[in-house]
C-alpha cells in the first residue's frame, strides 16, 4: 500500500507515457503492479538502483539475454531488453516456488527408434534469488482481483484455480500513432508457469487494442481450463514466509499511532526490513482557509472552509 503517483513526468529529456495514454494519478503499489502503470515501474527502477543493479539481478534470474556490453536505459523496465520465452518462464519460476526453483527442461526424455531410452529428464534446482516473502506478497498483489483493472477480472478468471497474472505489451511507432507489436501474459501458480506471445512473426504491428491481456486472455483461460479438467493441476496455496500484517497511517506511511484518525488507517502487508518501525505521532486536527492556506476568519466563506491533518 505504499503511495507512487501515476502522473507526467520528465525523465531527464524523456517524457514517457503509459500503454493507455492515461494518468492514474496517486495509486498504491499493489495497483500500479497489477495495473501496469509505467510510470510507476520507471520510478521504482530508479529508486532500486537503475541499470548497475538491476541489470545484474536480472542474469541472476537467467536473463542472460541482458548483457552487461548495452546499455539500456530506464526503458528496461518496459521491456526495451529483448529476451526469451524460457528466460521470462525462468524468471518467473524464481516467483512461482517457494523453496528452489527447478531449471526449466522441457524435454521429458529421448528414445532411439527401437524405444531405448537414450535421455530422461533430471530435475534441477536455481539458486534462489528472490526471497519466499517477496514472493508470496508478489502472488497476493497479482493474484488479488481487487488490486487489477475490473474489467481484467472476468478475462483472467479460472473457476477452482488461483491464478496470479501479468500481462505486458511492447509498442512500435508507426507514421501516425504508437501500435503494440508483442502481447505477453503470463499466469502462474506455486508449481506452474506458463507464458503466452502473441504477435506477427514479421514484426509488423498489431491492431491498436491488441494489449497483452485483450489478445491473450482466452487461450490462457482455455488453457487452464484444460489442465484442471484432466487433473494435471490443482489449487494451490504460498505460505506467508516473514510477512505481517501492519496497521499503517495513510497521511505519514509509518505504523498507525493512538492518535492517527480512523479514516487515515490502512491495513496492509509488509515483509521483513520493508516493516515500517516508527509509529506515527498524535495528529491534530486543523482548519484552514483555502483562499489563502491560512487560519480561518469571520469572512472565510463556508466553501472555503477546509480541515486536514497536521503530524506532531
Amino acid at each position: 500500500d505504499t503511495p507512487i503517483f501515476d502522473i507526467p513526468s520528465n525523465f531527464g529529456w524523456d517524457t514517457p507515457n503509459n500503454a493507455d495514454d492515461k494518468f492514474m494519478g496517486l495509486l498504491p503499489l499493489r495497483n500500479a503492479l497489477a495495473f501496469s502503470r509505467n510510470i510507476p515501474a520507471i520510478k521504482m527502477f530508479l529508486a532500486a538502483g537503475w541499470e548497475a543493479a538491476i541489470k545484474p539481478f536480472l542474469q541472476k534470474l537467467w536473463m542472460t539475454s541482458i548483457k552487461d556490453t548495452t546499455e539500456y536505459g530506464y526503458p528496461l523496465t518496459l521491456w526495451a531488453g529483448e529476451i526469451s520465452m524460457l528466460e521470462l518462464a525462468t524468471a518467473y519460476s524464481h516467483l512461482s516456488a517457494q523453496g528452489e526453483p527447478a531449471e526449466i527442461d522441457p524435454i521429458l526424455e529421448v528414445r532411439a527408434r527401437d524405444w531405448s531410452l537414450l535421455y530422461e529428464k533430471e530435475v534441477k534446482k536455481q539458486e534462489r534469488v528472490i526471497p519466499a516473502g517477496v514472493a508470496y506478497l508478489l502472488r497476493d498483489i497479482l493474484s488479488t482481483p481487487g488490486n487489477m483493472p475490473s474489467a481484467w477480472v472476468g478475462m483472467f478468471s479460472v473457476r477452482g484455480i488461483k491464478l496470479a497474472i501479468k500481462s505486458g505489451t511492447s509498442n512500435m511507432q508507426t507514421d501516425k500513432w504508437s501500435r503494440p507489436r508483442d502481447g505477453v501474459l503470463v499466469a502462474y501458480t506455486p508449481s506452474k508457469v506458463a507464458i503466452f506471445w502473441a504477435g506477427n512473426t514479421d514484426a509488423t504491428p498489431l491492431n491498436k487494442n491488441a494489449f497483452g491481456w485483450t489478445i491473450n486472455g482466452t487461450e490462457m483461460k482455455s488453457f487452464f481450463g484444460w489442465l484442471r479438467d484432466n487433473n494435471q493441476i490443482t489449487n494451490e496455496n504460498m505460505t506467508a514466509v516473514d510477512v505481517a500484517e501492519v496497521q499503517v497511517s495513510k497521511i505519514s506511511w509509518k505504523l498507525a499511532g493512538d492518535g492517527t484518525p480512523s479514516e487515515f488507517v490502512v491495513s496492509s502487508k509488509a515483509y521483513g526490513e520493508t516493516r515500517p518501525s516508527s509509529v506515527d505521532g498524535w495528529a491534530t486536527r486543523i482548519q484552514y482557509d483555502t483562499l489563502c492556506n491560512g487560519a480561518l476568519s469571520p469572512y472565510t466563506p463556508l466553501t472555503e472552509r477546509w480541515e486536514w491533518f497536521v503530524i506532531d
